[in-house]
């Protein structure tokens, strides 16, 4: 188990607050001939799951191979399911044009929306959201793209299930595409209302072949591997060369292999500890982890054997196995104790990361009662405190129970408290093994943003006050896969003050975020200049403010914002 450190040299703990700026950000609005195409979730398909995964869909997308200069394009999908070409010089959109119309879609009630994606810069992958997926020649989008380039087809593929597309990479090396889909089927085995719908990754590689110089590529497509879960990511991404998936959900992805879904890393260890059974209590503070354990009468300490490693605990009375598997996380195990008084044992556990909360010792062991002590203690006890005088110690008369005009078997999957912790990991393509894992308990998800066309997204959470990004590795190694590369003071705070955001992202220079509401307010905040302790806010009003936003992309000079009937731009530089 990782843990994310952020690099101290990018935090500034002086920064006071933003301001509001009274200079107004240029915006141009320009009218679309046709509508966006937004498809909206069936009624019966309004879980939890599904909201999350399809429900706040991006239907604007930016093309990162463009010069990102005086010029840039950014793409949707209109009612006609045509792909539109926003073309954008200077400040004003100069023309929009269609470069593609995929053959009739078949429309049906789990249709979704179409996405769109650019692996590289002459091709594109585009899922219509009935169930086919293409890979498209572009032509080459660096050079002169204010001409009218149709985009030719190179292959189409026949999803099982309506997908939209999470990420796509082409490899520089072998010409191979690979595209990352996400679809929800439902669980006809599932006994339960958390395990309803099974969640779906699949990784899908285009292999190229009868390439040469003077042709373009033909390209024959098969299925990688398929990743499944129960809940719907908030965040995912291939490794550079393919090798492996990056991530984010609340639940883990178990990778399928023909019939049988085998079980990622450390996960056979978890039901193998599974027990109703209570065997120790154990507590925690910020350095230490105690665990205590009821001898039998008359045990002798040379009975007992305990080995400790940086990962691992094995405890065992004779050939009894008191506690034994990997740890929840690292520990120093130079410095961790064992000692026997009486009929008790104690085994101290001291943290490798101090201030890292564990939800258990051994990972799955679940025989251990948890204990509240210390600092963590006085906090439970002054939350009773100052939520006394709102409970009553009075049973509930049976009259009044009984005309209770709802039961539990009346709430819906998303107004349960979530019981299952996020976190981000990076799943091996070949093994379905589970390399590296971060536990973000504490940390707040805010945005995916692309930073680099060459590296998986990064990711924007929060951290105290702060919104930090972290930007994956382009290739996994021995330590952390995850890298702080920038930091927007205080906008951890601004954006859980929006009740009505929509969406959020930035620059791919972090030179300003981005956040705007559902229907008519930009938010532009700076960041701040030369180590000042205050930066600049700025405020754009759409001036079609009854159409729904159902975009936002941002470049380092200007932000693109697109709702139902037209598409603006704020130049920022």
């Amino acid at each position: 188990m990782e843990s994310l450190r952020p690099n101290r040299e990018l935090l500034d703990p002086k920064f006071e607050g933003y301001k509001l700026a009274l200079d107004p950000l240029t915006l141009s609005s320009t009218s679309l001939a046709s509508a966006v195409n937004n498809v909206p979730l069936r009624e019966e398909s309004f879980s939890f799951q599904h909201i999350r995964a399809f429900g706040n869909r991006n239907h604007l997308v930016i093309d990162s191979w463009t010069d990102c200069g005086k010029t840039e394009v950014v793409y949707f999908v209109n009612e006609n399911y045509e792909v539109q070409r926003v073309f954008v010089k200077d400040k004003d959109v100069s023309f929009i044009d269609t470069v593609f119309k995929p053959a009739a879609v078949e429309k049906t009630k789990e249709s979704l929306n179409t996405t769109l994606f650019f692996p590289s810069q002459s091709l594109a992958c585009l899922s219509d959201g009935s169930g086919k997926l293409y890979l498209l020649q572009t032509g080459d989008r660096t050079g002169d793209i204010s001409q009218n380039t149709v985009w030719k087809v190179c292959t189409v593929y026949q999803i099982d299930q309506p997908s939209v597309i999470l990420h796509a990479i082409q490899n520089q090396e072998t010409g191979c595409v690979n595209c990352l889909l996400l679809s929800i089927t439902e669980n006809v085995a599932s006994t339960s209302v958390k395990d309803a719908h099974l969640v779906n990754l699949e990784l899908i590689t285009f292999s190229r072949v009868n390439y040469s110089a003077t042709s373009s590529a033909n390209y024959n497509c098969e299925m990688l591997q398929q990743f499944r879960g129960h809940s719907a990511p908030v965040y995912a991404g291939i490794e550079c060369g393919g090798t492996a998936i990056l991530v984010a959900s609340e639940r883990p992805f178990s990778l399928k292999k023909g019939d049988s879904e085998e079980k990622p890393s450390g996960m056979a260890e978890v039901e193998s500890h599974s027990s109703s059974a209570k065997v120790y209590k154990w507590s925690q503070d910020s350095e230490d982890i105690t665990i205590k354990f009821d001898l039998p009468e008359g045990t002798k300490k040379n009975e007992i054997t305990c080995n400790i490693t940086a990962d691992s605990v094995d405890l065992q009375i004779g050939t009894e196995v008191l506690l034994s598997g990997p740890l929840y996380a690292k520990v120093n195990s130079e410095e961790s104790t064992w000692t026997v008084e009486e009929n008790s044992l104690e085994l101290v556990l001291v943290k490798q990361v101090h201030e890292h909360h564990w939800s258990s010792v051994v990972q799955g062991d679940d025989r251990g009662v948890y204990e509240l002590v210390g600092e963590e203690a006085e906090r439970v006890k002054e939350i009773h405190n100052r939520l006394e005088h709102l409970t009553s110690d009075k049973m509930v008369e049976k009259s009044r129970e009984s005309k209770m005009s709802f039961s539990n078997e009346e709430f819906e999957e998303c107004d349960a408290f979530p019981e299952d912790i996020e976190y981000i990991f990076r799943l091996d393509v070949k093994t379905g093994e589970v390399t590296h894992k971060v536990c973000l308990a504490s940390h707040q998800w805010i945005f995916n943003a692309s930073l680099d066309k060459n590296l998986p997204p990064a990711f924007c959470i929060r951290h105290d006050v702060d919104a930090l990004v972290w930007q994956p590795k382009a290739h996994s190694d021995s330590e952390s896969n995850w890298i702080h590369t920038g930091t927007f003071n205080a906008l951890g705070y601004v954006q859980a003050a929006k009740r009505d955001r929509k969406f959020s992202t930035c620059a791919p220079d972090l030179s300003y975020a981005v956040i705007c509401d559902n229907t008519r307010h930009v938010y532009v905040y700076q960041q701040p200049e030369g180590g000042a302790k205050h930066a600049s806010q700025q405020v754009v009003t759409l001036t079609t403010p009854d159409n729904e936003i159902l975009g936002l992309q941002a470049s380092n000079n200007r932000i693109f914002v697109l709702t139902r009937e037209a598409v603006h731009v704020v130049t920022v530089k």
